[in-house]
């Protein structure tokens, strides 16, 4: 079951900002739930997708940024090759 964060918290050695959700592997019981979570309704199958969907895009996408920087020349084509000496102020 999955929780959505109502005040700021720690959860699994982290600290869980308003409005995010946690999911731990079995569900709070009355007595043990944090008075800083509350439960979310039970996801749809269309909700489901839609969230993953969502989260692979963003995954795609930080891997995309993360090779384009690597592979980006900062220097731009005029750099002096990597050998020769460059005096700088």
């Amino acid at each position: 079951m999955r929780y959505k964060v109502i005040k700021v918290g720690f959860f699994d050695g982290k600290l869980k900002k308003v409005g995010s959700f946690i999911n731990p592997e079995k569900p709070f019981t009355k007595e043990n739930m944090p008075s800083w979570v509350e439960p979310c309704k039970p996801e749809t199958a269309k909700e489901a997708r839609a969230r993953q969907k969502a989260t692979n895009a963003a995954v795609q996408k930080k891997k995309d940024d993360d090779a384009a920087v690597k592979e980006s020349d900062f220097m731009g084509s005029d750099a002096p090759a990597a050998g020769s000496n460059v005096e700088s102020l």
